[in-house]
C-alpha cells in the first residue's frame, strides 16, 4: 500500500510502483505537477480518493487488468489525454477524471457504473458505453462540449440528472432498457 499523502506535492517526474502494492490511497501522488510517467503494477486493486489529483504533467497511464476500483477525484485535474479503463473496474468514482484533457476514452466490458461528474469538463469527442454499464451518474459527462457521438450501450437503465448536459451530441438512440432519464440529462 502507498499511504496517504506519501508523495503529495513532491517534484517527482516518474514512478514505477512495486508489484507488491495493491492500493494507492488518499492523495498519495496528489499535487505532483512534474509527474509525467507512472507505471502501475498488475496486482493493483484500487486507486483511492485524489491519489493522482492535480498531476497536470501526467498525459497517459496504463491501468492494470487487476484494477477494481477508481476512487473519488482519483485523477481530477490531471493532464491525461487518453484513457482505457479495463473491464475489471467495477465502477468509476465521483469526479474520478473530471477536469482532465481526455479526448479518447475506451471503456471495456465489465464496468458496471459511472458515478457523478466522473468525466465532467473534458474535451472528450466520442463515447461508447459497453453493455455492462447500467447507470450513468448525475452530470457524469456535463460540459464535454466536443462530445458529438455517443453510443449508450444496450445495458443502460439509468441516466442521471444532467448526465450529458452542455455537450455537442447531435443524434442519440435511447436503448430500450432505459427506465429513467433524469432532469436536464441531455439539455444544453
Amino acid at each position: 500500500k502507498i499511504a496517504q499523502g506519501a508523495f503529495d506535492g513532491t517534484d517527482l517526474t516518474s514512478v514505477v510502483i512495486s508489484p507488491k502494492v495493491t492500493e494507492i490511497v488518499y492523495c498519495a501522488f496528489a499535487n505532483c505537477a512534474s509527474l509525467e510517467s507512472v507505471t502501475l503494477p498488475e496486482g493493483l486493486i484500487s486507486i483511492e480518493m485524489a491519489a493522482f489529483e492535480n498531476t497536470t504533467s501526467l498525459k497517459s497511464i496504463e491501468l492494470p487488468s487487476t484494477l477494481q476500483y477508481i476512487g473519488t477525484r482519483a485523477f481530477d485535474y490531471s493532464g491525461l489525454t487518453s484513457l482505457t479503463v479495463p473491464g475489471s473496474v467495477e465502477g468509476i468514482g465521483y469526479a474520478a477524471f473530471r477536469n482532465t484533457k481526455i479526448e479518447t476514452l475506451t471503456l471495456n466490458e465489465g464496468i458496471v457504473g459511472i458515478e457523478s461528474y466522473a468525466f465532467a469538463n473534458t474535451p472528450l469527442r466520442a463515447l461508447s458505453l459497453p453493455a455492462s454499464i447500467d447507470g450513468v451518474g448525475h452530470y457524469a459527462f456535463t460540459n464535454c462540449r466536443d462530445l458529438t457521438t455517443v453510443d449508450l450501450g444496450t445495458g443502460l437503465q439509468y441516466v442521471g440528472e444532467g448526465a450529458f448536459s452542455n455537450t455537442g451530441i447531435q443524434s442519440l438512440l435511447i436503448p430500450s432498457n432505459v427506465i429513467f432519464v433524469g432532469e436536464s440529462a441531455f439539455a444544453y
